[in-house]
């Protein structure tokens, strides 16, 4: 799926590509708004129905209509230009077009379908307030936050913060194995088996070492949270990527 405010993977560690320039122009703490139908006909399925990125909240449809290209992308230009400027771009077979809808921000993204007519993405950008989040406590105070993403599956959340840290990553691994104590995980035992599945040497129970790389692995009642600390691109940085499961609140 070709969103270009998703993270992309950059020297090894991921990075969140900047989102729109008309995204400074939104208020912040928005709630979600009703979904609307493309401005040409088409079939709609939601294949995320509310997912984060830093303070964004996403929703994106994936869409395929009987109608050609360049026909929908007038259509789409002819409706939209009612209500403000549109910005438009293409890179490959992509075409795209974005405009501030109201409160947030709406993107299509379109191409021409293999069997005929049109097919791509909706895609509506929602700014909020960024909440609490267990990984931000982890996280150390001289870290440089690269980027967050979450997302929502029922009573299920997911989420995943990268940093760069000043430190080496086997003494940034015992500040983050003490924060973690701290906020009640346990350790979970790490199998050889699962530690050569994660491309790492197996060493100590609940840590796995592959080089200078550190694989914590903890576990509390509500949530499960993995850490991977490997060698910054500056001397004496780390990169630090923390992901959690578990219940959303």
């Amino acid at each position: 799926m070709p969103l270009r405010a998703d993270p992309v993977r950059h020297d090894g560690v991921i990075r969140r590509a900047g989102v729109l320039a008309i995204a400074a122009c939104l208020p912040i703490g928005v709630l979600p708004v009703a979904r609307a139908a493309t401005p040409f006909e088409s079939r709609q399925a939601t294949v995320l129905p509310q997912g984060e990125i830093d303070q964004w909240i996403v929703t994106v449809d994936h869409f395929s209509s009987r109608v050609a290209l360049q026909s929908a992308l007038r259509q789409a230009r002819t409706q939209w230009q009612t209500s403000g400027p549109v910005i438009e771009a293409r890179s490959g077979e992509w075409h795209t077009l974005s405009r501030i809808d109201g409160d947030h921000i709406r993107t299509l993204q379109i191409r021409v379908a293999p069997g005929g007519g049109s097919e791509g993405y909706d895609s509506t950008w929602r700014r909020r307030e960024v909440g609490p989040s267990m990984l931000r406590d982890i996280l150390p105070a001289v870290a440089t936050l690269l980027g967050a993403t979450a997302s929502q599956d029922g009573t299920r959340r997911g989420e995943t913060l990268v940093a760069e840290v000043p430190s080496e990553p086997a003494a940034l691994g015992l500040l983050t194995t003490q924060a973690l104590l701290r906020l009640g995980f346990a350790p979970v035992a790490l199998t050889e088996a699962r530690a050569r599945e994660e491309g790492a040497r197996f060493d100590a129970g609940w840590r796995a070492r592959d080089g200078a790389s550190e694989l914590l692995m903890f576990r509390r009642s509500d949530a499960e949270i993995v850490v991977m600390m490997t060698p910054g691109r500056r001397p004496g940085w780390t990169s630090w990527v923390a992901h959690r499961t578990g219940d959303s609140r």
